[in-house]
């Protein structure tokens, strides 16, 4: 007969055998949460390449999948020749701001900001969201370090859980009392103990440095690569003086390709929709040549064949 520890030691092996297999669920659960699962396809039917600057290129649409995808987490790239052309909805672009901890870039709709910061340190990094760089302990609008998240001196906060990034107006928000400050870190995340990681809440945070209001959100605390510390958070401008970095020549350029949304909602791109490539007063295409395009959603690369050949 089996004794009485034997079967306690069992017991114990196959419950650990039991929760490995639960955690593995969960972890595989949470990975398909993270991105689209759309997929998407490329049709050239329309395309007609010359050595005109505004030629169709290709139709975009998903050939699976049902979430509509927000312009402002979207980014879609054309690759030829080793040379790549960023293409929007808002026929903007912007040189992307690479310093050592912070990277930014416009978003697919060309307004909204894209920001990455290296928040692995002990020490602070700071944002100046007007300029849209990295900036002192002297003069910024936010600051990082790990989970924890300030404003900068004289920079005022308030949030809202009720009403999306893409639709928040001025109007929704201008008669409610501004509650952050910098003497207390933003409550920006929840930590979940299932499976024990960082979890942006869905919240819009308004901000006002004295001149401009800006409305941003945090996505999250991991990147592509799943390495932890760091926070990706967008960005766009709400009311108030002009965004700084939306005017600087150094920094905005015309997008080389524009994005042609046929719904009249121009925030998103629906499931079902089609959406249009051209060349916007630039030459990507002078005769039939094969592009690579990457669509990036939340900073996730989206399945698709990547592929085509333009004639």
């Amino acid at each position: 007969m089996i004794s009485y520890a034997k079967k306690t030691i069992i017991g114990f092996l196959v419950l650990s055998l039991l929760g490995s297999i639960y955690w593995g669920v969960i972890i595989y659960k949470y990975d398909l949460e993270v991105g689209t699962e759309n997929i998407f396809a490329i049709n050239d039917s329309q395309s007609d390449v010359s050595e005109n600057y505004s030629d169709h290129l290709f139709d975009l649409s998903f050939e699976s999948g049902s979430d509509n995808l927000d312009w402002s987490l979207t980014r879609v790239i054309l690759s030829k020749d080793n040379n790549e052309f960023q293409c929007t909805t808002g026929g903007l672009i912007s040189s992307t701001e690479n310093s050592d901890k912070i990277k930014s870039s416009l978003a697919a709709d060309g307004l909204t900001f894209n920001v990455e910061i290296d928040a692995d340190s002990d020490d602070f990094v700071y944002l100046d969201v007007g300029r849209m760089e990295q900036s002192t302990e002297s003069n910024h609008t936010l600051k990082f370090s790990k989970t924890d998240i300030f404003l900068g001196k004289d920079v005022l906060g308030l949030f809202t859980d009720e009403i999306p990034f893409n639709t928040l107006k001025y109007s929704d928000i201008n008669t409610q009392n501004y509650s952050e400050n910098s003497d207390e870190r933003l409550d920006w995340y929840d930590y979940n103990f299932s499976v024990h990681r960082i979890e942006a809440k869905e919240r819009v945070y308004v901000i006002d440095d004295g001149s401009t209001k800006y409305k941003l959100q945090f996505l999250s605390y991991y990147d592509a690569d799943d390495k932890q510390r760091q926070i990706s958070l967008i960005v766009s401008w709400i009311d108030g003086e002009p965004f700084q970095a939306l005017n600087d020549p150094e920094k905005i350029q015309p997008s080389q390709c524009i994005l042609i949304d046929t719904d009249q909602n121009e925030s998103r791109w629906n499931s079902n929709e089609t959406i249009y490539v051209k060349e916007n007063d630039f030459q990507i295409c002078a005769s039939s040549c094969e592009l690579l395009v990457q669509i990036y959603y939340q900073g996730i690369r989206v399945d698709g064949n990547e592929k085509i050949l333009v004639n």
